[in-house]
């Protein structure tokens, strides 16, 4: 009879840790389905986007994009990985992926290049992100520059006093003409002294583009301007791009 009781009494501690076992399981499991999830969500709320490197960035710096969906004030600190470069920042909650075209939001890391990036980020209620990027290290083609089209071409000397039509076509890195018909250029000039020249004036003209030829053209009426060295930008596009250099005699 106590041989008995003994065995059942056996069965029974060996069932109870049996059960305990696979409680512990199950909890260990939920944690880790837990916390998956969490790294899940927090992936999707903050991305790092690796860009392309600016050619006029190539040998200063490389531009990363970082977007925040978490609608707050995001934390970040980032580093390049296997180097001693490192810097913090945070980001607000206005840079959201919709929003990457029209106000982005870029982190600048010092050349060289490539590199491969490491973000950690974190923000209140607990949120955690850590996002690893490497740079392609291809570095984008200049934009297309104005070229002063001859006779009035860069360098040239004009005689104070007349209209100047100045006339330029935009050429790409390898010296091919494109077609940039908008949007519509701004000509800029600067005299000897540095100050902005009024371009308004009997003879002058705005600027206006000739399809045939892929040619853009402004008249410059120089009548009461000093001589000296004027220096010639056309933005477009949000880019002030030097154009040349005139003198005035």
């Amino acid at each position: 009879m106590a041989t008995t009781m003994r065995k059942r009494m056996a069965e029974r501690n060996c069932l109870a840790k049996i059960r305990k076992g696979r409680l512990a399981r199950v909890l260990l499991l939920s944690v880790l389905i837990s916390l998956a999830c969490s790294t899940i969500v927090a992936a999707a709320t903050v991305r790092l986007t690796s860009m392309d490197v600016e050619w006029n960035l190539q040998y200063t710096d490389t531009k990363w994009r970082l977007t925040n969906d978490t609608g707050v004030d995001v934390n970040y600190t980032w580093s390049a990985y296997g180097g001693a470069l490192t810097d913090s920042g945070t980001i607000g909650p206005e840079y959201t992926t919709a929003a990457r075209w029209t106000n982005p939001y870029y982190i600048y890391v010092p050349a060289p290049h490539p590199v491969t990036l490491v973000v950690v980020c974190t923000w209140e209620g607990g949120g955690y992100a850590r996002l690893v990027k490497a740079s392609s290290g291809n570095v984008l083609p200049p934009p297309p520059q104005p070229q002063l089209l001859r006779p009035y071409r860069d360098g040239l000397v004009v005689k104070l006093g007349r209209v100047v039509p100045l006339k330029w076509q935009y050429v790409d890195a390898s010296g091919a003409v494109v077609d940039i018909s908008t949007p519509v250029p701004v000509v800029s000039v600067y005299g000897p002294d540095g100050a902005l020249v009024d371009l308004e004036g009997p003879g002058a003209s705005t600027e206006f583009y000739d399809a045939d030829t892929w040619a853009w053209q402004l008249n410059w009426q120089t009548k009461g301007l000093e001589p000296g060295l004027y220096d010639i930008y056309i933005t477009s596009d949000s880019e002030s791009l030097y154009a040349g250099t005139i003198e005035l005699r």
